[in-house]
């Protein structure tokens, strides 16, 4: 008896030492990079772009979150498992028996503090779900223990934010979660707000022992983005009291129940009457509309749909860039360095700004006959190129050449041509139409 059931002990224990290990049978390369560890199957490019996403995601959650007032307690390491192919993703998720959703293709393994997700190509949707899961392991830099509402309502609202080549936000607005969330207030089928607020994780995401939800979980997903959606458009204004309250509990954890129960039925209306605004998307439309005119060559319009936009939203930096550069396409000079001194004044360390402004400041010296203003430009150009990241910093330089041809320096163009050569990171067509120049000038400067 004693052998039987040893036997059967046996049996049922084989498959958890026969089960393989996390990354049994996985070809994934490591691409350290500061504070990102990513092990991944993907080819250089992709990697970077996932690279380029990582400190995207963070500069954003922390920029976001420093609205609230609230800082980071730790920084930690990034870890980073990206899968090429969704069925090496979906192998790895039955290998590990992971616990989290198996209708996603991204989630963040909190045991061991890893993002795991499926690039998908580096589709919309594949970065917006890479986006999603990497707040959430920011967000544990800030508290370890956040009220899920916030928890996945931030999530939502950074992983719906699309940005343009510059990193501004072109579109905040997820469409589809606040189409969900109007149709549930028309049907009245939301979580109430105070039990939004203590939803536990059976509730929230349905595991083992929620056998029937009491609320749809799209719709509690789609209400916790728009709770935090609005926190952040009125964290200054009549509902700043609520957004301290929830700072207050992201930053020490103390959960004011009676502060929230008194607050909450008229932030409700607020809520309400926010949701049902039919400008809420017109900001997004008219950003995006600006920023695609622009890039299509017509400044005129491009202007125009900025201008509206600004009208809406004094602070939506890509409104405010795409400003700057149709007025220098359009030769008003002025108004562009106006443009150009705003988006400065709220981060001086933008090469693109600066660069803006430099062009602005050489079609200034051109069209009023002022040599000063075309030195100026130079000047803000190479300043520009200190700010360039390595691979990029050829952008100043040209600008720059430019601008010492535009005065008839030769001396001054090459010297910046030579030392734009000399960069490890130039377009081989850049290259080849710089070495032209510099055969050019040569010429000039013998002739002389």
């Amino acid at each position: 008896m004693a052998r039987i059931a040893t036997f059967l002990l046996a049996l049922l224990l084989a498959p958890a030492f026969l089960a393989p290990c996390a990354g049994a049978g996985e070809d994934l390369a490591d691409d350290d990079r500061g504070g990102v560890k990513l092990k991944s199957d993907l080819d250089e490019e992709a990697r970077d772009a996932v690279h380029e996403l990582v400190l995207e995601t963070r500069a954003r959650v922390q920029e976001t979150l420093r609205c609230l007032g609230l800082a980071p307690k730790s920084r930690g390491q990034i870890r980073l498992r990206i899968y090429a192919a969704p069925e090496d993703f979906a192998s790895r998720q039955r290998r590990t028996q992971s616990i989290y959703m198996l209708w996603t293709n991204s989630y963040f393994d909190l045991a061991n503090n890893e993002v795991v997700s499926c690039w998908q190509g580096g589709s919309a949707q594949g970065r917006a779900a890479l986006r999603h899961e990497l707040t959430h392991c920011v967000l544990h830099e800030y508290s370890k223990n956040l009220p899920l509402w916030f928890a996945e309502g931030f999530a939502c609202y950074i992983e719906g934010i699309e940005v343009d080549a510059y990193g501004d936000p072109l579109q905040t607005v997820d469409t589809t979660r606040l189409n969900t969330i109007r149709r549930a207030l028309a049907s009245g089928t939301i979580c109430p707000m105070y039990d939004l607020m203590e939803l536990k994780e059976i509730e929230f995401y349905g595991r083992e022992g929620a056998k029937e939800l009491p609320w749809d979980r799209n719709i509690v997903y789609a209400q916790s983005w728009s709770l935090v959606y609005y926190l952040l458009a009125v964290a200054e204004g009549e509902d700043r009291e609520f957004a301290g309250l929830v700072a207050k509990r992201l930053d020490t954890g103390q959960w004011s129940q009676a502060a929230f129960k008194r607050i909450l039925p008229e932030l409700e209306g607020r809520w309400r009457d926010f949701l049902a605004r039919d400008d809420l998307v017109r900001l997004d439309v008219l950003t995006t509309e600006a920023r695609r005119e622009l890039d299509q060559g017509r400044f005129s319009s491009a202007r125009e749909a900025a201008l509206k936009a600004l009208d809406l939203d004094r602070k939506r930096r890509a409104a405010r860039r795409v400003l700057a550069e149709s007025c220098v396409a359009l030769g008003l000079y002025e108004e562009a360095l106006v443009a150009c001194d705003r988006l400065l004044a709220d981060e001086e360390a933008d090469p693109d700004a600066h660069l803006c402004r430099a062009r602005a400041l050489l079609g200034q010296a051109g069209a009023r006959q002022q040599p000063d203003l075309a030195g100026e430009a130079r000047a803000v150009a190479l300043h520009a190129v200190d700010l360039l990241p390595e691979q990029e910093k050829f952008r100043g330089l040209l600008l720059a050449i430019q601008v010492d041809e535009s005065r008839d320096d030769v001396k001054g163009a090459l010297e910046l041509l030579r030392r734009a050569l000399a960069l490890k990171h130039v377009p081989q067509e850049v290259r080849s139409d710089l070495l032209e120049r510099e055969q050019a000038l040569i010429k000039r400067a013998i002739g002389r």
